[in-house]
């Protein structure tokens, strides 16, 4: 039972009045019904900054949700609601420093009640429901969108920068975890039941390949904050069943933005066929290394195309023939055909 959730505010503010000023700001913007019940967090005795604080809201006495999606008899609905909140709730907080994973982690934070942390409670008489909630927040804020927009803040680049980056860091993440789920790598099967872990696990694996796309300092600072952002959406995407890429609707935001809604669908087109490209090109490099590596001498269009075909998802000899030179000829100067 759901009783509640928190938000992870993830910087540091010169006060506890300063947090509280911030949300009164919100709320009378009528962005939030009310304060956090409870902020709990590290408050510096000398100077009073508090350091990465947890906010938590609860529900009224006996509106609690049944959040347990592996029991028929719990209404999926009522969850997806509760999730629609948690997530508005981070949308609005994101300009605090809000993390868009709270939503994958709502009821583990900071407790209030610990004599370790510091806290302080602005608010004992005002409990909205889920209701009186969906009127202020926007409860179908995705988690792809939220990531999108947190990614942006932490690195500081551009919209159409940052938004670049995302999707090519998603691509990496998303190679990173088809290959552990092909190998039934240990740590990632025990990961599956933990997607915080699963997150940790792909910031660990893809630590060098993100600092390689980077030449200097402060770039891969930005990049890493980026990445940050992309395993944390793609920890909750992943479908161990399915090995694909989650459908991402955010992925041309800022290209399409404030356009009219041809120039918008012209630009998905194109966005959707070199996504599809990228993916045809990726499966003919991993055919022709994988038949390099079974001691097939010199693979050519036809052995891959018929290597493909096997694979149950086949590409054609015309198409391996047309993308060749682009994806083998570059890294195998003899293997013109």
């Amino acid at each position: 039972m759901r009783i509640g959730w928190r938000i992870d505010l993830d910087c540091d503010f010169k006060s506890w009045e300063g947090l509280k000023e911030a949300i009164e700001t919100l709320v009378v913007e009528h962005r939030l019904p009310c304060l956090p019940h409870a902020a709990v967090g590290r408050c510096c005795s000398a100077s009073g900054r508090v350091s990465h604080p947890h906010l938590w809201w609860l529900l009224p006495h006996g509106a609690a949700v049944w959040c347990d999606e592996n029991d028929p008899r719990c209404n999926p609905r009522q969850i997806a609601f509760f999730k629609g909140v948690v997530g508005g709730c981070t949308a609005a907080l994101l300009d605090l420093g809000a993390d868009p994973t709270a939503c994958l982690l709502p009821l583990k934070g900071k407790s209030p009640l610990s004599p370790l942390w510091d806290s302080v409670f602005w608010n004992q008489a005002d409990f909205p429901t889920l209701a009186d909630w969906a009127r202020f927040v926007d409860t179908g804020a995705k988690l792809a969108t939220l990531s999108r927009a947190a990614a942006r803040r932490d690195s500081g680049l551009s919209a159409k920068e940052s938004n670049a980056a995302f999707l090519a860091f998603r691509r990496l993440a998303l190679d990173a975890l088809r290959a552990m789920a092909e190998v039934a790598d240990p740590e990632y099967v025990a990961a599956l039941e933990d997607r915080a872990a699963l997150k940790r696990l792909l910031l660990n694996r893809s630590r060098h390949d993100v600092a390689a796309t980077a030449s200097t300092h402060e770039d891969r600072k930005r990049a890493f904050a980026v990445f940050d952002r992309v395993a944390g959406y793609i920890a909750e995407a992943w479908d161990p069943t399915q090995v694909r890429r989650p459908v991402d609707r955010g992925a041309c935001a800022a290209e399409v933005e404030g356009l009219p809604l041809p120039a918008r669908q012209r630009i998905g087109a194109l966005h959707a066929a070199c996504v599809k490209s990228e993916e045809t090109r990726r499966r003919i490099r991993d055919a022709y290394f994988g038949l390099a590596a079974i001691g097939a001498k010199a693979p050519t269009p036809k052995s891959v195309a018929g290597f493909l075909q096997l694979s149950g998802r086949p590409v054609s000899e015309k198409t391996v023939r047309r993308q060749w030179d682009a994806v083998v000829g570059d890294m195998v100067p003899d293997s013109k055909c």
